[in-house]
C-alpha cells in the first residue's frame, strides 16, 4: 500500500511570479460613508470589499492609528523597506544545513535545501510580522506560500531558528544545533491554510487538483478583516461584537467556513478549543500557543463584561494605557458603575506584598510564556496567583517562577499575608474529569449547570462528562443540549452518548435546525452514527440537508487529510464503501503518512471482507515516525483477529508505553497480558489504570473476572461490590453473591 511521496517541485528563483491575490486599489474614492454604487467601483466582484483607504475617507482617526499597527504590517509585500532582516550574504548554520540569505536582481532570497536534493534559491515574496520577530514567505510551485522556519529577531538584530534546543555563537555565522520539529515546507508551515486567515483579509484557500489559488482582498489585516465587507457596512452600521471581532485570530480554533463577518456568530465560523489539557495546563493556564481568546473566556472579567477594547486600543492594537495605570480604571476604590465588583485599593503593598521592587499588576496576575522563542504572551485568565495548585498539580505560578523560590515557599507568603482559605476554582474539577476520577462526575455535572461559571468551563465540564457512565453526567449532557449558550450546546453535543436513545434522537433532530452552524453540522455528523433512528421520511430529509452543509465544510477544506477521513465516515455509515476508499486514498494522497488515513483505510477493508490487506496498511502505520498508539492498537487488534495473540501483546504494550494515561491502552495491555497467561502483570496495569481513572466499569469487571478466576475471591468481592455499588446492574449483584459464597465456602461458613 506504501506510496513514495511525490517529489516536492520546487519554484527556482527565475520562474516565480506576482502573487495572484487580489488587491483593491482604492486611490481615489468618490463617496462618503452612505450606499452608494460608488462602494460598487471600488469592490471586487467577488466580495464586496473596498480596501482601508476607502474606509480612511471617512475614518480618519482610525485609519492613522491603523497605518502603524502591527495588523498593518502582519503581511507586507517584500520589498527593501519591509524586510527587516539582514540579506547581505548572511550564513546561518541549523543541524548541518547552511541557508544563505542573498539577494539577486534586487529581490531578497534564501538559498536552502529543500526536502530532496540541493540547495535551492527561494524568493522572498511576503514578510511575516514585524515585532519580536519577522519571517518570510517562500512560493512553491504548486501555489503554496510556506513560512520558513528561519526568523529574524527584530529587537536583538539576529536570525534565529524557530524549535532550536541549543545556540553556539561563531565568529562569522551563527550556529543552532539539535533541530526540533518539521520541514519547513510541511503542511504545518503552510501559509495558504495555516496562516493566510489570520494575517490576511477575506481570504478563499482554493485548492484544486493538488494547486492553491489563493485570494484575499487586502495581503495584511485591514479594517474589514474586522468590520467586514465595506459595502455591507454601509447598509448596516452597527458595530461588531467586539470579543467576536478579535476572536477568529486571537484564539486556538478550527475553522468551519470562509468569509468570516463579524456581525454574525463566531459559531458559524470557527470552533474555539476546549480550555483543557494539554493545550492548557492542568489549571486552565495557557501551555500551549493558544492565542489569548480561550484563556480570556475563563476570566471573571469577561464574565462582568470586560471586552478586549476595554484595554487595547483597536485600531492601533495599542494598550490604552501603560503600567498599573489599565488595570487602576477599574479596581480603584470608585470604579465605573458597570464594574463595582473590581473595587477597592490593590496598588499597594498591603494589596500585592511587595515593598522594594516595583510590582506590575501582570505580573501576578498575567503571567506570560514565550513562544517562538522570543515572544512573550500574557495569560488572560486574570487570576488569582494559586501555589497551593501548583503544589497539588505541577502547574506553574508567578510567585515562585519570579522571586526563584519552591511553591511551598511561595504557598507560605500568600498563607501569611491572606490567610489559609482560597476559593474552590474550576479548574481543579475539570482536572479531575480529565484523569476520569470517579468522584469527578458529580462536580463536573455542578460546573456545568453552574451559570456563574464561564461558558468555556461549563462547556469543558460536558465534553469530559462524555466518559462517565452514571445519571449525573446524562442529566447534564440533556439539559446542556437546550443550554442559551452555543458555546456550551455544541460542547454537550460531544458529550451526547450519554444521553438515553429516546432523548438522544430527538436532541439530535432539534439540533440539526441549530441556527448555528458548527452546532447543527456536528449534529448532522454525529446523527449519522445512529442513521437507523432517522426512519421519518421528513427527519430524513432534514438530515440530509444538513449532511451537505457539513460535507461542503470538508470539501472547503480538501486540501486537508482529515476532511477526506471526515468524509469517508460519512460514506461507510451509508454503506458507500467504494467511495469510501477513493476519499480516504486522496487522504494518503495529500500526506502518505497520515495515520488516521492508514487506520481508517485497514478498518474498512476489514468491514469489507478484506481483512489480509488491513494487516500490510496497519504494518506501515506502525512503522511511521514518531510513532502513534492507535496505530499500535489497531493492529494489536489485527493480529488478535488473526490468531497471533504473542504478536498482538508487543503491540498493546507499545501503546500503552506511548500514552499510559490512556483508559483503553490500559484495558487492552492489561487484557492481552492475561490472555497470555501473564495474570500477575495485568492486575497490576488493570489496578493502576482503575486508580487513574476512577473505577471505570470495564476496569473494574476486568479485575473483578481475573482475581475470580485467579482463585482470589476476597479482591474479585470487592471489585463485585463496587461495581454493584457504583452501577447497580442485577448481574453485577448476582457476580457479588458469587464471589461471598465462595469466600465463605472457603472459609467453612457454608
Amino acid at each position: 500500500m506504501k506510496k513514495n511521496p511525490k517529489r516536492l517541485r520546487i519554484q527556482r528563483l527565475k520562474n516565480l511570479k506576482p502573487s495572484t491575490a487580489t488587491l483593491v486599489s482604492a486611490a481615489v474614492f468618490l463617496g462618503g460613508c452612505e450606499p452608494a454604487d460608488e462602494y460598487l467601483e471600488l469592490s471586487t466582484a467577488r466580495s464586496g470589499y473596498v480596501g482601508s483607504q476607502a474606509c480612511g475617507v471617512c475614518h480618519t482617526t482610525q485609519y492613522q492609528s491603523w497605518v502603524s499597527s502591527q495588523h498593518a504590517k502582519s503581511m507586507q509585500p517584500a520589498t527593501s523597506e519591509s524586510v527587516l532582516g539582514n540579506f547581505e550574504d548572511a550564513v546561518f548554520l541549523h543541524d548541518g544545513i547552511e541557508t544563505l540569505f542573498t539577494k539577486i536582481d534586487g529581490r531578497h532570497v534564501v538559498r536552502t535545501k529543500a526536502p530532496e536534493g540541493p540547495s535551492t534559491d527561494f524568493a522572498v515574496a511576503y514578510t511575516f510580522g514585524i515585532d519580536p520577530l519577522q519571517q518570510y514567505l517562500l512560493e512553491l510551485d504548486d501555489g503554496r506560500y510556506q513560512a520558513f522556519d528561519i526568523a529574524w529577531d527584530t529587537r536583538r538584530h539576529k536570525w534565529f531558528h524557530l524549535s532550536p534546543t541549543s545556540t553556539l555563537q561563531a565568529t562569522t555565522v551563527e550556529v543552532e544545533t539539535e533541530r526540533e520539529g518539521v520541514h519547513w515546507t510541511s503542511r504545518g508551515l503552510n501559509w495558504n491554510r495555516q496562516c493566510a486567515d489570520c494575517h490576511s483579509t477575506n481570504v478563499q484557500v482554493g485548492w484544486s487538483e493538488g494547486r492553491y489559488t489563493t485570494q484575499f482582498d487586502a495581503y495584511n489585516v485591514a479594517c474589514e478583516a474586522c468590520h467586514g465587507s465595506g459595502l455591507n457596512h454601509t447598509k448596516d452600521t452597527s458595530r461588531p461584537y467586539q470579543d467576536v471581532a478579535c476572536a477568529p485570530c486571537h484564539s486556538r480554533r478550527s475553522q468551519i467556513a470562509e468569509g468570516f463577518q463579524p456581525s454574525n456568530h463566531l459559531l458559524d465560523y470557527y470552533v474555539p478549543t476546549s480550555t483543557i489539557a494539554p493545550l492548557y495546563f492542568n489549571d486552565g493556564q495557557i501551555r500551549d500557543e493558544v492565542y489569548v481568546y480561550g484563556s480570556f473566556l475563563q476570566s471573571r472579567m469577561h464574565r462582568a463584561g470586560v471586552t478586549c477594547s476595554d484595554c487595547h486600543e483597536p485600531h492601533s492594537a495599542q494598550l490604552r494605557f501603560s503600567g498599573n495605570e489599565l488595570c487602576l480604571r477599574c479596581h480603584n476604590e470608585n470604579p465605573p458603575s458597570a464594574f463595582q465588583d473590581a473595587a477597592g485599593r490593590f496598588d499597594t503593598p498591603a494589596h500585592h506584598m511587595h515593598t522594594v521592587k516595583p510590582i506590575q499588576c501582570i505580573d501576578c496576575h498575567m503571567p506570560k510564556r514565550t513562544y517562538m522563542q522570543i515572544d512573550d504572551r500574557h495569560d488572560h485568565s486574570l487570576r488569582v496567583p494559586r501555589p497551593d495548585l501548583s503544589i497539588k498539580y505541577g502547574t506553574p505560578n508567578p510567585c515562585a517562577s519570579c522571586h526563584n523560590k519552591t511553591d511551598q515557599w511561595a504557598m507560605q507568603q500568600i498563607v501569611r499575608h491572606h490567610g489559609k482559605h482560597r476559593r474552590s476554582h474550576f479548574s481543579e474539577t475539570l482536572l479531575a474529569g480529565s484523569r476520569r476520577q470517579f468522584d469527578a462526575e458529580y462536580a463536573l455535572a455542578e460546573v456545568a449547570k453552574d451559570l456563574g461559571q464561564p461558558s468555556m468551563a461549563r462547556g469543558s465540564a460536558l465534553l469530559l462528562l462524555g466518559g462517565y457512565e452514571l445519571g449525573y453526567s446524562a442529566r447534564a449532557v440533556t439539559n446542556g443540549l437546550a443550554d442559551p449558550e452555543p458555546l456550551v450546546r455544541w460542547h454537550a453535543l460531544q458529550s451526547i452518548n450519554r444521553v438515553d436513545q429516546t432523548q438522544r434522537h430527538g436532541n439530535l433532530k432539534r439540533l440539526l435546525e441549530d441556527p448555528i452552524k458548527a452546532i447543527r453540522t456536528d449534529a448532522a455528523r454525529i446523527a449519522v452514527g445512529y442513521l437507523g433512528e432517522f426512519t421519518e421520511p421528513s427527519e430524513r430529509a432534514l438530515l440530509l440537508s444538513v449532511l451537505e452543509e457539513y460535507r461542503a465544510i470538508q470539501m472547503q477544506q480538501s486540501d486537508l487529510p482529515e476532511a477526506h477521513t471526515n468524509l469517508a465516515t460519512i460514506s461507510v455509515a451509508f454503506g458507500q464503501f467504494d467511495v469510501a476508499e477513493t476519499q480516504l486514498k486522496n487522504a494518503l494522497a495529500i500526506e502518505p503518512e497520515w495515520i488516521p488515513g492508514l487506520v481508517n483505510l485497514a478498518d474498512l477493508y476489514r468491514r469489507v471482507g478484506r481483512d489480509s490487506e488491513s494487516g500490510n496498511i496497519l504494518k506501515e502505520a506502525i512503522s511511521i515516525k514518531p510513532p502513534v498508539s492507535e496505530a499500535a492498537i489497531a493492529y494489536g487488534l489485527w493480529l488478535v483477529r488473526n490468531g497471533n495473540p504473542s504478536d498482538a501483546l508487543i503491540q498493546f504494550q507499545r501503546s500503552y508505553e506511548l500514552e499510559p494515561h490512556g483508559l483503553r491502552n490500559g484495558y487492552l495491555y492489561a487484557l492481552a497480558l492475561n490472555s497470555n497467561s501473564r495474570r500477575e502483570e495485568a492486575i497490576e496495569v488493570a489496578e493502576l489504570a482503575a486508580d487513574r481513572f476512577g473505577d471505570h466499569r470495564i476496569l473494574l469487571e476486568l479485575l473483578a473476572t481475573m482475581h475470580r478466576d485467579a482463585g482470589s475471591f476476597d479482591e474479585a468481592l470487592v471489585y463485585a461490590t463496587r461495581l454493584e455499588e457504583r452501577f447497580g446492574d442485577s448481574a453485577y449483584r448476582a457476580l457479588r453473591v458469587q464471589m461471598l459464597r465462595a469466600v465463605r465456602t472457603r472459609d467453612g461458613e457454608l
